[in-house]
């Protein structure tokens, strides 16, 4: 059952398991409220190109927050499947990430594909993995995923398996993505 944003803000009263104490806790605390919050600020970093934490402090407050304005609205769409093909079907949103997608059963392959929100993606593949070992090797924002993905996939032609799936290591594609991400 979901809460109203309203019923989030509402406090609620637990027992600490340290002193056996009444005190309130608030909507913040919950786990997956900063779970959300964690993804979203992860990815606001991907999108403004700083990986690391100090580089994302350097950027301004406001730019900071444009990022995760960005992320957050780009990790709704991508965090239900159907609503992600509905907005791309629609041409709606073109913003997105390309990402490269490895399993250790395929070691010769990588899967080269597009998403609003490579972490959801993972999380699809992995649905359908008993052992849960896909991993996510690399993802870089773009303005227009769509020909992102379509030049990336043009470059890597000759190396194409099946679909998005290309006959390469993660480094190579990895290092393509640099490139086509210095020319988009």
């Amino acid at each position: 059952m979901r809460r109203s944003d309203s019923d989030a803000r509402s406090p609620e009263t637990t027992t600490s398991d340290s002193r056996g104490q009444k005190r309130t806790k608030y909507y913040k605390d919950r786990p997956e409220a900063a779970k959300r919050r964690n993804d979203i600020r992860l990815m606001a970093m991907r999108i403004a190109g700083t990986p690391r934490q100090a580089d994302w402090l350097a950027l301004t407050a406001e730019e900071r927050s444009v990022y995760r304005e960005t992320a957050a609205g780009l990790r709704a769409l991508g965090s239900d499947i159907a609503v992600a093909h509905a907005a791309e079907l629609a041409g709606v949103e073109k913003r997105g990430f390309v990402y490269v997608i490895t399993n250790p059963a395929w070691p010769a392959f990588c899967k080269v594909g597009r998403a609003f929100d490579p972490e959801s993606r993972l999380a699809s593949y992995q649905t359908g993995c008993p052992d849960r070992d896909y991993k996510l090797h690399y993802a870089v924002y773009f303005e227009d995923c769509h020909a992102a993905e379509t030049l990336i996939h043009d470059t890597l032609a000759d190396y194409r398996a099946s679909g998005e799936w290309f006959r390469i290591l993660p480094s190579t594609a990895e290092h393509v993505l640099d490139q086509i991400g210095g020319y988009l």
